[in-house]
This record gives structure tokens, sequence and C-alpha cells, in this order.
């Protein structure tokens, strides 16, 4: 049976392996852990995806604020552009 890393498991292989300070190969994290190098190395990848996330998440909100109230309530704007392609080079 494969073992699962928890996503705390996974917070700290991610810190083991990308923090200056420990900078532990995935190899060493995966034997401590005892699971394999390529778990270890999907699990840091999904910590780093969850992270982009959250900073998006966050971008987006701050971006949204910008927003006039009367504004967000209001139907987007969709611009329907199309581009003309000329064969007669």
């Amino acid at each position: 049976m494969k073992k699962k890393m928890s996503n705390k498991h996974k917070m700290i292989a991610y810190v083991l392996n990308q923090d200056p300070d420990f900078d532990y190969p995935m190899k060493k994290i995966a034997g401590l852990m005892d699971v394999s190098q390529s778990t270890i190395s999907t699990s840091i990848k999904e910590i780093k995806y969850q992270m982009q996330i959250n900073d998006l998440r966050k971008e987006l909100k701050k971006a949204k604020a910008l927003i006039p109230a009367e504004l967000r309530k209001e139907e987007p704007i969709i611009i329907n552009t199309t581009y003309e392609l000329n064969d007669n080079n």
C-alpha cells in the first residue's frame, strides 16, 4: 500500500528542500519520511502550486478593491475583437 503524505508533511518536505537554511536533497527527505523521491518531488510541486494560487487570490482581492462599488455590480463589458489574416504578403 502506498503511503499518503499529509499537507503538514508536504509542507515540511517543502521547507526542508527549499529553505536555504536546510537545503536537504529530496532523496534524503524521502528516506526520512519513508516515501519515494518522486512522492517528495510531487509534494513540493503541490505546495508551490498552493502558494501560487494563494498569491493570485490575494492579487485578485486587491484588484477587486480598486474597482468602484457601483461598477462591481454591473454586467461585465465583453469586447469582441476579430482579426483578419491577410494572405497577400
